[in-house]
């Protein structure tokens, strides 16, 4: 498919949900690099004939499991594994929820799911950093992380933002009253 401009349509009656997203009758799919899931800033390199990655993910609450957490959890976020969010079940509100972020770290490829396109917040001992060129998010860009939120704004978060506003802003009804730096 033409690499400059994917149509989504055609692109995902190409894809056999049926199968793993590794199957062969997949891989045209699979292979299809998609420039919006790309950071136009640092492209990373693909080897021929290799899956397409992502660099942006979905945020799925705090913890490294939350995308697999039921939505009534206080840990899950705007994203899961087993079905969609719906907007009224962000309590947070829309503008105090993060939705996805850019990250160096693990990238992998669009179709495969899991950690490669959805992940959370990872607060456990000794994890990397939420922000920086070796940490769970950022990377591209020096000392910063973006995040889109839920409403469909865009926030530069710095490594030296407080991991306990980031990991509230995870959450879709954790009671997160911090508001947003700047808001």
């Amino acid at each position: 498919m033409d690499q400059r401009r994917v149509n989504s349509e055609q692109l995902l009656s190409t894809i056999d949900r049926t199968k793993p997203w590794n199957a062969d009758t997949n891989q045209q799919a699979a292979r299809t690099r998609l420039p919006v899931l790309l950071c136009p800033e640092n492209l990373p390199e693909i080897p021929p004939g290799s899956p397409a990655i992502t660099c942006y993910v979905g945020i799925s609450g705090l913890g490294a499991n939350a995308a697999a957490l039921p939505i009534d959890s206080p840990q899950a976020g705007a994203m899961r594994y087993d079905a969609p969010t719906p907007f009224e079940r962000i309590s947070d509100g829309l503008s105090q929820t993060l939705l996805f972020a850019e990250t160096r770290n693990e990238l992998g490829p669009w179709l495969r799911g899991g950690p490669s396109t959805v992940r959370g917040l990872d607060n456990a001992p000794g994890v990397p950093a939420l922000i920086g060129t070796d940490g769970q998010f950022g990377g591209y860009f020096p000392g910063i992380a973006h995040f889109a939120m839920c409403d469909g704004s865009v926030r530069a978060f710095t490594a030296n933002a407080d991991p306990r506003v980031l990991y509230g802003l995870s959450t879709i009804a954790g009671k997160n009253t911090d508001p947003v730096p700047g808001e």
